[in-house]
């Protein structure tokens, strides 16, 4: 007997009619093939430290508001995603050991995503010294910042960190790597200023006055 399957698969698998079973192509799944797998486009920032905690954005497609959503950037490294838009999710990073590039997958309904996007944990490079180390209390001077064994960073910030009254502000600077170094253009401010350097505009650390 040749029994029917649901929806004829949607057009989206083929039907095994000894058992009315669907066979559902790659990146569609359900009893009838009419759940679709999410489809990821990239992930900003691209790069976080290996404690974790970088809150990245993934873009991409057939995100359901209705499942619940993970984000996964190794084999033990999962992290629950919220909802942005219907195009996007975000997540925080887990920790991880060791520098090195995750494939990061989005779990959806128990279900991978049909592709992975590419995430770089990094150490967070020591800084050695700061040229000049003074300027005007009006800004815009420029100050090299000299880092060891710097990566490449994606939207990389120098961090000016000052305390008055026991209030510690922290005004964040575009920069502009040049090999082991950056260059910034410091923000006005009082005082004595604590610099350290984000590479992917959210995390900073390991200063140098």
């Amino acid at each position: 007997a040749s029994i029917q399957c649901p929806a004829d698969c949607n057009g989206a698998g083929i039907c095994d009619h000894s058992v009315g079973r669907c066979d559902c192509v790659v990146g569609r799944h359900g009893a009838d093939c009419s759940q679709r797998a999410p489809i990821l486009n990239r992930i900003i920032p691209p790069l976080g430290p290996t404690q974790g905690e970088t809150r990245v954005t993934i873009s991409g497609q057939h995100f359901d508001r209705e499942t619940i959503i993970l984000c996964q950037f190794f084999e033990d490294g999962i992290s629950a995603a919220t909802i942005v838009n219907d195009s996007a999710v975000e997540c925080l990073s887990p920790p991880h050991t060791t520098a090195r590039y995750a494939n990061v997958r989005v779990i959806q309904a128990n279900q991978s995503s049909v592709n992975t996007v590419p995430f770089q944990y990094y150490t967070p490079p020591a800084l050695l010294t700061m040229v000049p180390y003074f300027g005007s209390r009006y800004g815009g001077t420029e100050v090299l910042v000299y880092a060891e064994a710097l990566p490449a960073g994606y939207d990389m910030q120098c961090v000016f960190l000052t305390t008055i009254d026991g209030v510690t502000t922290a005004s964040m600077v575009p920069a502009l790597q040049q090999g082991n170094a950056v260059l910034c253009i410091t923000p006005p401010g009082t005082g004595t200023a604590t610099v350290e350097l984000s590479l992917n505009g959210q995390q900073y650390g390991t200063s140098v006055d």
